[in-house]
């Protein structure tokens, strides 16, 4: 009876893979303007004053079709009847969701742990410290799927297998890992793209980090980290082919500094963004769009 309940979650296991929402390397294409970026923060920000300046400075530069000053205020007149008091606006302040970046179990990730958890009982009621499985599951409409499932050496629970994409039926080769380390539930996911030899890896470790990379060639990439540790997030971004512009992305936030930088090079919407933030929300803002603009 175990051993066919085991069956059926290991099953169930490779039937949640095999429905996982498979994403192409996003293709985009243009000339990418030759712009010198700043070194250094500290650069960056200078740079971003002395334009803002000389903007002020000029009135005709100001109100010219491609050098516009856009900023946002509230015209009211100040009344000190209207003012919130500092305990009441502290209150609510406080009540607010802290400004962290939160990977939390989805129900896709939790189904997963769940099913790992359920694997690992029987194991062990079992006596079971080997497992190395072959199997086919046959679907409607003459459709299978031929996996192999396996414990590593560190009792992870491993599966492979080989599937079609739901729309353009390409080849995809996945190797999943899961398991826990040092009581640290854990997901690593490789995946395989044939027609395009595009790469796809996902790796979840709770309340520690998220790592997403996709990769097809020097010129289209994403690679994507949140650490929940200390609430550091980075992405790195590039696309290129013939149906729309090149796009080049870097986003990063600093938690040592609450400084979320954004640079977005080509593509439909370039922009230089600076982002100052406490431990609630952002309090200052700056973008610059490269076809002119400014908001603050």
């Amino acid at each position: 009876m175990k051993k066919a309940i085991l069956s059926l979650i290991i099953i169930a296991l490779v039937l949640l893979t095999a429905c996982t929402p498979n994403q192409e390397v996003e293709d985009v294409e243009d000339d990418i303007p030759d712009v010198q970026l700043p070194k250094t923060l500290k650069e960056a920000v200078t740079m971003y004053h002395d334009k803002l300046s000389m903007i002020l400075e000029d009135d005709d530069d100001t109100l010219g079709q491609n050098n516009q000053l856009i900023r946002y205020y509230n015209p009211t007149p100040f009344d000190p009847d209207d003012m919130i008091e500092r305990d009441t606006y502290l209150d609510i302040y406080n009540k607010q969701k802290d400004n962290s970046n939160e990977v939390n179990l989805t129900e896709y990730l939790s189904s997963y742990k769940f099913l790992l958890d359920e694997i690992m009982v029987i194991l062990e009621e079992a006596n079971i410290d080997e497992m190395n499985i072959d199997m086919q599951i046959d679907f409607l409409y003459y459709q299978s799927l031929s996996a192999s499932v396996y414990l590593s050496r560190d009792s992870g629970v491993v599966i492979k297998f080989m599937a079609s994409a739901i729309f353009s039926e390409q080849l995809i080769y996945y190797g999943i890992k899961m398991g826990y380390e040092d009581n640290v539930f854990f997901v690593k996911e490789l995946a395989n793209y044939k027609s395009n030899d595009t790469y796809s890896y996902f790796e979840f470790l709770e309340n520690i980090s998220l790592i997403k990379i996709k990769y097809r060639d020097e010129e289209n990439f994403r690679y994507e980290y949140v650490n929940q540790v200390d609430n550091e997030m980075f992405e790195v971004y590039r696309s290129s082919n013939d149906y729309a512009p090149d796009e080049s992305l870097l986003r990063w936030f600093n938690p040592d500094t609450n400084i979320r930088t954004v640079y977005s090079d080509g593509g439909y919407e370039p922009i230089k963004h600076f982002e100052l933030f406490n431990d609630k929300t952002s309090v200052f803002d700056y973008t610059d769009y490269l076809n002119g603009d400014l908001t603050i």
